[in-house]
């Protein structure tokens, strides 16, 4: 391993996980652009399971979410994380017949969207005023 490498290694083992470890992000951060290991999670969660049936496999690695419309919460934690309603939490409000949009966190609203940049972008008019 180069000098850069072994540096880089020795800062992450001694980094804060808190600071980049999806599981300890706060639920009032609205952005899911973490990148982490998830196949290969995925993949070492099921090697027992493989051996079974495609049946027997699907039973053995199904798992359940525990999804609060009132609360605003999915056990997978998605929901929570980035404030955009799951495929879980999706699937629970089609079942109650109601709008998924009525489940976007406020910063993801039209109503926000419009306030924010309010004031932004101020139309010229015409080529010549450039």
């Amino acid at each position: 391993m180069s000098l850069e490498e072994k540096m880089t290694v020795a800062a992450l083992l001694d980094a804060n996980e808190t600071r980049f470890c999806k599981a300890y992000f706060s639920y009032n951060a609205k952005c899911d652009s973490t990148n982490n290991s998830l196949p290969e999670a995925f993949n070492a969660s099921i090697v027992q399971a493989r051996s079974n049936s495609i049946i027997s496999m699907l039973n053995d690695i199904r798992i359940t979410y525990i999804v609060d419309l009132e609360k605003m919460t999915c056990s997978c934690r998605l929901w929570d994380l980035s404030g955009i309603p799951c495929v879980h939490t999706v699937c629970a409000i089609y079942n109650k017949e109601e709008d998924p949009e009525k489940y976007l966190a406020k910063c993801y609203r039209k109503e926000m969207y419009m306030r924010k940049y309010k004031y932004a972008l101020q139309p010229i008019n015409g080529l010549d005023l450039w």
